[in-house]
């Protein structure tokens, strides 16, 4: 796709540094293109890094780090440039499979639209890639609970917990795990430690005590602790899931 050239990529094609103007004419223009594709004019940089990616004269690990970079710029356009985001970070990953930064990141943009199975595939390759990588089995547990594979992402939560249990929010998804499998208790004890582990993370209070009243069958209560949650998370699939379970 070819963009109107704005003004700050004309004058940097124009500008070529001194000490380039010695260099080859093919590798003036490929380090010039580089410095526009890094660029933070978000127009400037897709334009530059799609001449880079469709000159395809660089490596295979060089024309991730195009795709990667283009990908960015089109995930901070509106929305309907997201799938243009999430193919060329497919394209980065596939360009440099052992690079966790790049699956991650792919993984999450797979996640935010929804393509979950997407999602645990990439995330699967990155903890294959760097296994000690804690963020990593965090976000496949998510992508495994958004695609309603419960067991699965106890496992990866679990692991994440292992490599950094100083870190709070696996212990919550792992308890809401537990939940939508009916394990109030381990859901509980996450929830308490999750506690323990930030004392001021805001959504600790409500869903211990909302675990607390389910354990003592009291759904009414229950359900006005969640409601308190979903005040922090409107939108999450979980929280509306316990709201549906204690109405």
């Amino acid at each position: 796709m070819h963009h109107q050239l704005t003004p700050l990529l004309a004058v940097l094609l124009l500008a070529i540094p001194a000490q380039a103007q010695m260099l080859p004419d093919n590798r003036v223009e490929s380090a010039t293109l580089w410095d526009v594709c890094r660029s933070h004019d978000r127009q400037a940089s897709i334009h530059a890094c799609t001449r880079i990616i469709d000159n395809n004269r660089e490596a295979p690990r060089n024309l991730a780090v195009a795709r990667i970079t283009r990908a960015r710029r089109y995930w901070s356009q509106p929305e309907n440039f997201r799938n243009r985001a999430v193919a060329d970070c497919h394209a980065a990953a596939t360009l440099n499979p052992q690079n966790t930064e790049i699956l991650l990141e792919c993984g999450s943009m797979q996640l935010q639209q929804q393509q979950f199975d997407a999602a645990v595939s990439t995330f699967q390759k990155a903890v294959a890639a760097d296994p000690n990588n804690a963020h990593g089995h965090h976000q496949l547990g998510i992508a495994y609970m958004r695609r309603g594979t419960f067991q699965a992402a106890i496992a990866s939560l679990s692991r994440a917990i292992e490599l950094d249990p100083n870190y709070a929010i696996p212990y919550m998804m792992r308890g809401l795990a537990y939940l939508r499998m009916n394990d109030r208790a381990r859901a509980l004890a996450d929830f308490q430690q999750m506690r323990r582990t930030d004392p001021v993370f805001p959504y600790a209070p409500p869903l211990i005590a909302g675990t607390q009243y389910l354990l003592a069958n009291d759904r009414a209560r229950a359900h006005a602790a969640f409601q308190e949650i979903a005040g922090f998370l409107p939108e999450d699939p979980d929280i509306q899931w316990l709201l549906r379970e204690t109405q």
